[in-house]
């Protein structure tokens, strides 16, 4: 059986807090953990395949972890659907650098 840990939030309503319980079990939280996980490894990807072209080129879009998901869906696009990014053969995707992308891109 599963251990429940329960949180409690402090939340403000006009200046009076109350304190509601909220159940996640161990599973919510390694799944929480995993994504996080994939998201670094998704980033770091970006930032050795991604960033040097993009900044050598002088593009606006240098992927950091403020941004990320704000070209979310121009990654996939141009990565993931129609495989044009990276460009040049110093910057290839290896088999397993595509599927981390995927795999934070496409739930």
């Amino acid at each position: 059986m599963q251990k429940t840990i329960i949180y409690f939030l402090l939340l403000g309503s006009v200046g009076f807090g109350m304190q509601v319980p909220v159940a996640v079990n161990s599973f919510d939280k390694l799944f929480v953990k995993a994504q996080d996980s994939t998201r670094n490894r998704y980033l770091t990807i970006l930032k050795m395949k991604c960033n040097p072209c993009h900044i050598q080129k002088k593009r606006p879009e240098i992927f950091t972890a403020e941004n990320l998901d704000l070209f979310a869906q121009q990654i996939r696009d141009q990565v993931i659907e129609k495989k044009r990014m990276p460009k040049g053969k110093k910057y290839n995707l290896t088999p397993e650098e595509f599927h981390i992308i995927k795999q934070y891109l496409v739930p």
